[in-house]
């Protein structure tokens, strides 16, 4: 019988700057502890992520001639892979998760008994669109050689879309719609048993 992996069993989903190096030889859901601007709590304010794995489409190419069972001589030509893609909700909250990596530093908001930043899309600052790793780790709680872990892993990633922030209803709440990619090399699936 197949394991069914419930919401719950989502233990960690990260943001941080990207990863220089990436170990796939180890557990990469520690590649990214105690890294600078780690937002360990993401998974906190997400409704929904949808992980698209790079596709590898194959095309046919014709060739002269037939075979000995007279179909048409071919060859199948493998085409370079997709990048990988993120989506997800957020729930919109009073605190940036996603902001510095999509618009950049910003700009700082100072007045009155007030502080913060200012973000406007399309401003090219010193530091532009950052480059973020995305970890997604799903485990299934055991402390056993049962234990079963899957990472999903974006590095060197860009997030290509946050909005449209939006509300359902009189008695809902504002959430926001995120996507983020990476090239097909920077993506890395990782699927783990064991206790450590």
């Amino acid at each position: 019988m197949a394991y069914l992996w419930k919401p719950g069993k989502i233990s960690a989903i990260k943001l941080a700057t990207a990863i220089t190096s990436v170990d796939d030889e180890a557990d990469i859901s520690g590649e990214i502890s105690g890294t600078s601007n780690t937002y360990e709590n993401t998974q906190a304010y997400m409704k929904n992520t949808t992980v698209a794995i790079p596709a590898g489409a194959v095309e046919k190419q014709d060739l002269l001639g037939v075979d000995t069972n007279g179909f048409q001589n071919a060859e199948l030509e493998d085409k370079p892979f997709e990048n990988a893609t993120i989506s997800g909700t957020l729930v919109l909250h009073n605190v940036e998760v996603l902001e510095t990596f999509y618009y950049g530093d910003g700009t700082t908001a100072t007045d009155t008994g007030v502080t913060g930043t200012t973000y406007q899309a399309g401003i090219l600052s010193s530091s532009g669109r950052k480059d973020c790793a995305i970890l997604m780790t799903l485990d299934n709680g055991l402390t056993t050689t049962s234990k079963k872990k899957i990472n999903v892993l974006l590095n060197n990633a860009r997030i290509t879309k946050l909005g449209d922030v939006k509300i359902s209803g009189p008695d809902s709440h504002f959430e926001v719609d995120f996507e983020a990619t990476c090239l097909p090399r920077d993506f890395y699936m990782q699927f783990l048993t064991g206790t450590a």
